[in-house]
Formats: C-alpha cells, sequence, structure tokens
C-alpha cells in the first residue's frame, strides 16, 4: 500500500481545526501559527504531487480507494489527474494566503480560524 498523500492533503485542515477547536481561545499566536504550518504542510505535499506527477503518463495518478458501505457499492476515492492537479495546486496555495491575509484577525482568533480551515477542508 502507498502512503494516502491526498488523504493526508484533505484531512490536514480538518485535524488542525479539531486541533485548534481544543484550544483555550486566549492563544491567539499559537492558533495562527497552527493554523499556518498546517496550510504549509498543506501546500508543500501539494508541491510534491504536482511535481511528481506524470504529465506524459496522463490519466489518474495517486489514486486511493476504500470500501467502505460493501453492500452498497459505497467507497472512498480520491485521485489526481491533469484538470484537478492545478486546482489542488490554487486551492492550497490560495487557503495558505487566507491564513496570512487574516492574521490581524483580533476578534474571535479562534473561532475565525476553526471555520477557515474547515473552509479550506471543504474546497
Amino acid at each position: 500500500m502507498t502512503f494516502p498523500i491526498l488523504s493526508v492533503i484533505l484531512l490536514t485542515p480538518l485535524v488542525a481545526a479539531l486541533i485548534l477547536a481544543l484550544l483555550p481561545g486566549r492563544l491567539h499566536d499559537t492558533i495562527r501559527q497552527l493554523s499556518a504550518l498546517a496550510m504549509i504542510i498543506v501546500t508543500l505535499l501539494t508541491l510534491f504531487v504536482y511535481a511528481d506527477y506524470d504529465m506524459a503518463l496522463g490519466g489518474m495518478q495517486y489514486t486511493e480507494y476504500m470500501p467502505w458501505i460493501t453492500d452498497l457499492g459505497v467507497a472512498y476515492s480520491l485521485g489526481v489527474d491533469g484538470i484537478s492537479l492545478p486546482m489542488l495546486l490554487l486551492s492550497s496555495v490560495v487557503g495558505l494566503a487566507a491564513v496570512y491575509s487574516s492574521w490581524h484577525v483580533e476578534k474571535r482568533v479562534k473561532e475565525y480560524f476553526v471555520l477557515l480551515l474547515i473552509v479550506i477542508t471543504g474546497v
């Protein structure tokens, strides 16, 4: 089994949001730094996938498949192709920019960054 890099890219902001939700709200700098760290990890992993993607081969690469509810034919499946890969890179860079552009938010910092990371997970 290969390393599920797409799942890690997808779930890193969500895990970071859950960790931030457990932190005390007064730790503004820690909340900002953990949000930035999560998005740096996502962006670096996305850059690795982008650099390692074989354009000559094309098609779906980095595929992940895991049956979920087999009786209903439901499965968890991820993969990138030549169209979704630039979108993945774009969303990770925009997410990183969103975290850094929100650095000066002063009201409800914890809630803001938790919700921002959840939105980034959804993108």
